[in-house]
C-alpha cells in the first residue's frame, strides 16, 4: 500500500542513464554474438511468463508515476520504447550510428553529444 522508489546498490536514488551505462560498460568486451545469446536467454525468460497474463490481470490497473493505466497500456509503453535501449545499445557500436535507418530510428532517443 505503499509507494515503492528503486534505489541503487548505495541505498541513493536510482538512476537508469547511470545502470545502463553500467551495463554497457560490464559487456564492453562481448562479442555480437555473446550479446545476441544474452538478449535469447532474455527473451526466453519473457516468453516463459506470457501464460501468467490472463485478461484479468491484463486488465488490472496500477499508479505509475502519477497515471492509472492497466497492465496492457503498460506493456504496450514498455515494448514501443525499443529505440531507446537500440540507442544505447548503438554507443556500443558508434561505427553504426551514423547508418540512415538506425539514425532516423533512434534519433529521438539520442542523448546529446
Amino acid at each position: 500500500g505503499e509507494a515503492w522508489w528503486p534505489r541503487a546498490e548505495d541505498g541513493g536514488p536510482f538512476n537508469i542513464d547511470s545502470w545502463n551505462e553500467a551495463r554497457i560498460v560490464e559487456r564492453g568486451n562481448a562479442s555480437v554474438a555473446e550479446l545476441l545469446d544474452e538478449g535469447a536467454g532474455h527473451r526466453a525468460a519473457l516468453l516463459a511468463t506470457w501464460e501468467r497474463f490472463t485478461p484479468a490481470v491484463l486488465d488490472a490497473t496500477f499508479d505509475f508515476r502519477g497515471n492509472t493505466i492497466s497492465l496492457l497500456r503498460y506493456l504496450e509503453l514498455w515494448a514501443g520504447h525499443d529505440p531507446a535501449h537500440a540507442a544505447d545499445m548503438l554507443r556500443a557500436l558508434p561505427v553504426r550510428t551514423a547508418e540512415p535507418a538506425l539514425a532516423a530510428w533512434t534519433a529521438p532517443f539520442a542523448a546529446p553529444r
